[in-house]
């Protein structure tokens, strides 16, 4: 009878299925607060700081909105931007697409507020601005170098892009590297009070430097670094 008591007893009760989340996942790869410490130390070392970015799955493109314009509050028409130079050079960015369905699901999602961005869109936000990307997270910094390995291709064209006969129109004469801002984007930067965005074109000598990033928490949490 202890026996049988005793093997009940050893019995456990298999373990609940749970939803991976942000948060759990980076628990299990490593302590969030040893790592932001060690960032922290990092950016010191380097004469930097990371600039507070609300984590709502747009950390990314805040961060770099804020590099490029002094504000996050462009972060979705960057997206937008982002999201369409990759669609025009498919054929570039497309070995590189984790996502097993394939480049159009992912932009797709990417379109989407809140989806994390990642390094495809460092990538391609470094090519389309022609700005370098130095990437600072715990134990590691690299640079994405715009110009390296960038073949300037035209974008890529299929069956229902115009002929070359065909006069072009007004969206296609924008310059691919940053468009300038729609009609209707300046409506809605006006109801948010926000001016239009600079072209690139329109930005000072000072302005084409090195953007600096830092992935704080995981690899889809990223801030501004000055």
């Amino acid at each position: 009878m202890g026996s049988s008591k005793r093997h009940q007893r050893s019995l456990k009760a298999p373990p609940q299925m749970r939803r991976t989340t942000r948060s759990s996942k980076g628990r299990l790869l490593s302590d969030p607060t040893e790592n932001t410490q060690q960032l922290t130390s990092q950016l010191r070392q380097l004469g930097l700081y990371a600039a507070n970015t609300l984590g709502d799955g747009n950390c990314l493109f805040r961060a770099l909105s804020d590099q490029l314009y002094g504000t996050e509050g462009y972060h979705l028409q960057l997206r937008r931007d982002i999201c369409d130079w990759i669609e025009k050079h498919k054929t570039r960015y497309e070995p590189f697409v984790e996502d097993e369905r394939g480049l159009d699901v992912h932009l797709q999602l990417m379109r989407q507020p809140a989806t994390y961005g990642g390094h495809l869109e460092l990538s391609a936000f470094a090519h389309m601005a022609r700005r370098d990307v130095k990437v600072i997270q715990p134990g590691l910094v690299y640079v994405i170098e715009w110009a390296s390995g960038w073949d300037p291709a035209p974008p890529d064209v299929d069956a229902s892009t115009p002929s070359s006969s065909s006069p072009p129109t007004p969206d296609e004469t924008l310059d691919d590297r940053l468009r300038r801002p729609t009609r209707r984007e300046r409506k809605r930067a006006e109801k948010d009070k926000l001016p239009p965005p600079p072209s690139i074109d329109d930005s000072d000598d000072e302005s084409t430097g090195t953007v600096y990033v830092a992935c704080v928490g995981s690899s889809s949490h990223f801030r501004g670094s000055y």
